[in-house]
């Protein structure tokens, strides 16, 4: 059985390094906003020095593809909502990985999505800020986010993508509004501070490996709502206090007998 889960979360990690490394080849974009040949337009904070780098989406808006810090000490940024008269509607695929200088975010009421890989890699993140105007998170956008432990999540977000917030190891507790139908493969892998985790009523589908490595999280409520759970969805290595509260007879119930995990039943609500 352990070589069987080892074999599987290799497999499941080898899936999220080829996407990133497609994405990075797809747009290799220089760190520096002012060398980037495909940056045009740079929008610079007048009250910070920072230089955003945007350029026009597929909506005729503008998006904020990188981004340039007028200091290397952590500071917190708020995103700009409006750029000459044309709001901000998205935040680009990779437009602050890796950025160190970056210790809270504020994201504007004009923004809807946030692309893949957005923020992956900020490791002095700690708060992120967002509004119910978001409904798309792409694959990866906060991944490796290490000491990020302060998330509001839109309520209009339907699908946590692809680890979205994997080996954010500082997160502590997550809850999801009702418009959450979907937590994606590995969406929180190597979670390893997550305690509490409250999934919404309206939930339909627990991905691979979604909360596998959460070695801090005692239990887990599943309603009955959910009607499909993949492989390895929870971690039990190093947790034998871990338990599945389940509905009788949902699908939460038989996979918790199918892969052996403990449970308890509850009345559907």
């Amino acid at each position: 059985m352990k070589k069987i889960i080892a074999l599987f979360l290799a497999a499941l990690m080898l899936v999220f390094v080829v996407s990133c490394n497609k994405s990075e080849e797809e747009k290799d974009k220089d760190d520096s906003v002012v060398n980037s040949e495909e940056i045009i337009k740079v929008y610079t904070d007048t009250k910070t020095g920072d230089k955003f780098a945007y350029d026009v989406n597929d909506e005729g808006d503008y998006e904020i593809t990188g981004f340039t810090s007028a200091t290397e000490t952590p500071h917190a940024i708020e995103l700009p909502k409006v750029i000459d008269n044309i709001n901000v509607t998205g935040i680009a695929a990779e437009a602050f990985k890796a950025k160190n200088q970056i210790s809270e975010v504020v994201i504007p009421d004009t923004v809807k999505y946030i692309d893949q890989f957005a923020f992956y890699g900020c490791i002095y993140l700690k708060k992120v800020t967002m509004t119910n105007s978001v409904d798309s998170l792409g694959e990866g956008a906060f991944k490796g986010c290490i000491v990020l432990d302060d998330i509001t999540l839109s309520e209009n977000i339907k699908d946590i993508a692809d680890f979205a917030f994997a080996d954010c190891v500082a997160l502590k507790s997550i809850s999801f509004a009702y418009a959450v139908r979907e937590i994606s493969d590995g969406a929180f892998f190597g979670c390893t501070a997550l305690e509490s985790v409250t999934l919404p009523s309206t939930l339909k589908t627990i991905g691979k490996g979604a909360f596998w490595g959460n070695t801090a999280l005692d239990e887990i409520t599943i309603p009955a709502s959910v009607e499909a759970i993949g492989e390895y969805a929870f971690s039990v290595k190093d947790n034998d206090d871990f338990v599945i509260i389940v509905v009788a007879d949902s699908v939460a119930h038989k996979y918790a007998i199918e892969y052996g995990y403990d449970f308890t039943t509850a009345t559907a609500n």
